[in-house]
């Protein structure tokens, strides 16, 4: 993606509600009523390489609408899977919680749902870091139970992505416009002070660092969410 280092795409999912027709796909989670919507669901972008056409896209479908349940999902991909890899670590898990914290009081964010979300207190995201799991689901889970209700989601069978499940779909743009760079930032500046030095000696040991299958690591990266 222009101007990182790490980061090749980034996409979004937004869930609410639109008065004009937007092409949406069903979103079961939705329960609350909607007031005014006449089109509610899940809008889905395609991959941007460009932080630029990904604002104008979110700024000219941003929901009319939303509710408790709303949430608003980001997926990025990165250049390299050693990167990737890098990133299903505990200390990730727990840096991530610490830069949104410190996001929520700088911002400030006002929305409730939010820190219901960073309390883990909300369903549809909790704390358990399970990125092991998570990495060989190939079908998508709606269940409560589903195990990529997590925080972040190593979404890798899916999308080829990390997905950031903790956001609601705020009511205005230019507080998920600022959490979205919230989490692009967090993922490079994890990155550039965990940097893989050198990826071929990695390469060699990712069997006895993570236990994966060596599909997964040799897999191209995505060039497109479903």
């Amino acid at each position: 993606m222009e101007g990182y280092q790490f980061i090749d795409k980034i996409g979004i999912e937004i869930e609410g509600g639109w008065v004009r027709p937007k092409p949406l796909v069903e979103e079961i989670s939705l329960k609350q009523k909607f007031e005014i919507s006449n089109y509610i669901g899940e809008l889905i972008s395609k991959p941007f390489d460009n932080l630029e056409e990904l604002f104008t896209y979110m700024e000219v479908n941003w929901p009319d609408e939303v509710t408790k349940d709303c949430g608003y999902h980001i997926h990025i991909s990165l250049v390299n899977v050693m990167y990737y890899i890098k990133c299903m670590n505990n200390q990730f898990n727990d840096d991530f919680m610490k830069d949104f914290e410190k996001w929520g009081k700088n911002f400030p964010c006002m929305n409730p749902f939010f820190w219901e979300r960073l309390a883990l207190k909300n369903p549809h995201c909790n704390k358990k870091f399970n990125p092991e799991n998570q990495v060989f689901q190939k079908v998508k889970d709606h269940s409560r139970e589903s195990i990529r209700r997590t925080l972040v989601n190593f979404s890798w069978g899916l999308h080829k992505t990390i997905e950031c499940r903790l956001l609601p779909t705020f009511r205005e743009f230019k507080t998920a416009k600022s959490a979205t760079k919230t989490f692009i930032n967090f993922v490079e500046n994890y990155l550039t002070k965990n940097s893989i030095k050198e990826l071929d000696e990695i390469q060699d040991n990712l069997e006895e660092e993570i236990n994966i299958k060596r599909e997964i690591y040799t897999s191209k990266p995505f060039n497109y969410f479903r």
